[in-house]
């Protein structure tokens, strides 16, 4: 298990314990993390969204105690185990629920949920509901349970969140793509539940063979189509290389070459044989032939190919440390200077370019933006999201930003790095990172011009892409506004004597 695995892991945990009242009667007590700053927040949203609802088929608070560091909840004790126990029959006599019974609870566990949305104010989204936290008494009535990341949100109201929590499989497509949450997210997840109490299956079981596991066959051949005609017909060595395919029965399956040497992210993590971590130079080298593999794919091939999954764990390493694009299930083909619109926004939280994840408008650019986020993985050996860290420090480009205009760049390399980057590297570096990641797609450079400048001794850019900047947007006066948000952040390094690169 790697550390950030396991601080997040530490960072939510809660300790429930069985106890007693003075009367006899059975409670439980929910004792949250000693972790003060993140154990209040809980401790205060798990209060306001349960303290004041009064259903049966919601478990009820009957007390809370804040006493130095310590954060305890009291709650009626359920003494029959949760759903999830029931449909395994992991319960004491091995049983498995009737069907009359599931029935029963979910249309107790659906009428609470009502009640929540529609008949208090402000509303209560749960924001977990999963067969796990649904407990059943001994008469089989449901109970609501765990509110620690319910959200309160006034009438016809949603919220948008870039600390998209849940459980997955259970989580909403729109809110895990676009952090857009409102009582409908919950409406999602109880239907997953639903789907469970009929199947008796989990929402995700990689046990299962492939077509079940992606959901039919239709999908296994959909998925199965965009990969090979995204990849099938393209050669770059900074590419994985398709070697063939099989199609048999329901069976789907994809032959590529081997690569032997893990993935960029277990290199910055320093999660490979010997504990390594990468060199400054063979960062640059992996980025480098990236940066040429995707200005493959969207300038000199047509279609063009958007992979929509650039991540740090997708570009692999052979054994010369050359980079490999891989994985590329979520890749679409467009035309010639063309764009995508998309109500179903696909990729990893925390890459995913704003205009995508915001409105589904997919070309090229979003995947510059990905690589902006890989390049500043690289920079600073961080997460791109990072609940362990600091408030100011959670998101990876968000935090860079700031340290830039702060003029702190210094301070975000990779501690890791035995041989720091000279400052103008660091510089160029740094500076081609935050172009990649403009909050304005048509601002980003194409990955070509990204290459050079990773490639380029000149800072901040070849002249040849300034003159071609300058082509492409025009004159820009002297009294003009800065063009976007990363000229700003030039001010922080060009009062700094260079350096050689």
């Amino acid at each position: 298990m790697s550390e950030q695995m396991k601080k997040n892991i530490q960072l939510h945990i809660t300790f429930v314990y069985r106890g007693n009242l003075v009367n006899g009667s059975p409670v439980a007590v929910k004792k949250l993390l000693n972790n003060l700053g993140q154990a209040d927040k809980d401790f205060r949203v798990e209060v306001e969204a349960i303290g004041h609802v009064r259903h049966k088929n919601l478990v009820r608070l009957l007390g809370y105690c804040m006493e130095g560091t310590q954060r305890m909840l009291v709650y009626e004790y359920v003494n029959n185990g949760n759903l999830e126990q029931w449909l395994r029959g992991d319960n004491q006599n091995h049983e498995y629920l009737t069907w009359e019974a599931r029935l029963k609870i979910l249309i107790g566990t659906a009428k609470a949920l009502a009640y929540l949305h529609e008949a208090i104010e402000p509303k209560v989204v749960h924001r977990d509901i999963k067969s796990s936290n649904i407990l059943i008494d001994d008469k089989f009535n449901s109970k609501i349970s765990d509110f620690g990341l319910a959200k309160l949100l006034g009438a016809d109201k949603s919220f948008i969140t870039t600390r998209v929590m849940g459980t997955f499989g259970y989580v909403a497509p729109e809110y895990a793509n676009s952090g857009l949450l409102n009582e409908k997210s919950d409406v999602y997840s109880f239907g997953v539940v639903l789907l469970e109490a009929i199947t008796g299956r989990y929402p995700v079981d990689y046990a299962r063979p492939p077509p079940e596991l992606l959901n039919n066959l239709g999908q296994a051949d959909k998925d199965f189509r965009v990969e090979v005609e995204a990849i099938g017909h393209v050669r770059h060595k900074n590419l994985v290389r398709l070697l063939g395919y099989c199609m048999e029965g329901t069976q789907r399956m994809l032959v590529y070459e081997y690569v032997n040497n893990g993935n960029l992210e277990q290199w910055l993590r320093g999660d490979n044989q010997n504990h390594e971590y990468l060199t400054w130079e063979a960062r640059l080298k992996i980025l480098i032939g990236t940066a040429k593999a995707l200005a493959y794919l969207h300038e000199a091939i047509e279609p063009k190919v958007v992979h929509r999954d650039i991540k740090s764990s997708n570009i692999l390493i052979d054994d010369k440390f050359n980079s490999k694009i891989s994985d590329f299930g979520l890749a679409k083909l467009l035309g010639a200077d063309k764009s995508f619109i998309t109500t179903r926004v696909m990729g990893t939280f925390g890459y995913v370019a704003p205009e995508y994840a915001n409105s589904g408008l997919l070309n090229e650019k979003s995947d510059v933006y990905s690589f902006g986020v890989v390049l500043l993985e690289a920079i600073t050996g961080r997460y791109p999201v990072d609940y362990a860290r600091p408030p100011p420090e959670v998101h990876l480009v968000e935090w860079l930003k700031m340290m830039v205009q702060q003029r702190r760049s210094e301070e975000v390399i990779d501690p890791n790095l035995n041989t720091k980057p000279s400052t103008s590297a660091l510089k160029r570096t740094l500076l081609t990172a935050l172009r990649c990641v403009d909050p304005m797609s048509e601002k980003r450079p194409r990955m070509s011009q990204v290459a050079r400048m990773l490639e380029s001794e000149e800072y901040p850019i070849p002249r040849e892409d300034r003159r071609r900047r300058k082509s492409e947007n025009g004159p820009t006066r002297e009294s003009d506004p800065p063009r976007n948000s990363t000229d700003t952040d030039k001010s922080e390094f060009q009062d700094q004597k260079p350096e050689a690169g």
